[in-house]
């Protein structure tokens, strides 16, 4: 697969990731989402952190960067069409809603 379809499906998955948490923010004080310069921030406030999703052109992969868990690379799985963890092909999805639903109130609607 080509980097510019990985870079518009790393896009497509940051989309989802934004519509997901966006019912998360009635139930948080602080619960910021910003979608922007291809990449989402999802900041819970000072005393929790930011989170970054963000395409990695020069390498394929989808990095998330958690201040639960700290980063992570995936590359996208043709077969299962998810984003598997390159080191030990964990969800990509997985990770976010349990390191978020230990740190916010809700959880993620995938």
């Amino acid at each position: 697969m080509d980097t510019d379809t990985l870079e518009q499906l790393a896009q497509a998955e940051m989309e989802r990731v934004v519509a997901a948490v966006d019912r998360m923010k009635e139930d948080n004080a602080i619960f910021e989402v910003i979608h922007a310069d291809g990449k989402v921030s999802i900041d819970l406030g000072p005393k929790i952190g930011t989170y970054q999703i963000r395409f990695v052109h020069d390498l394929r992969v989808l990095q998330l960067s958690s201040p639960r868990s700290g980063g992570f690379m995936y590359v996208y799985d043709e077969k299962t069409r998810k984003w598997l963890g390159r080191e030990d092909a964990h969800d990509f999805e997985g990770m976010l809603t349990r390191d978020l639903i230990q740190q916010a109130n809700g959880y993620p609607d995938f």
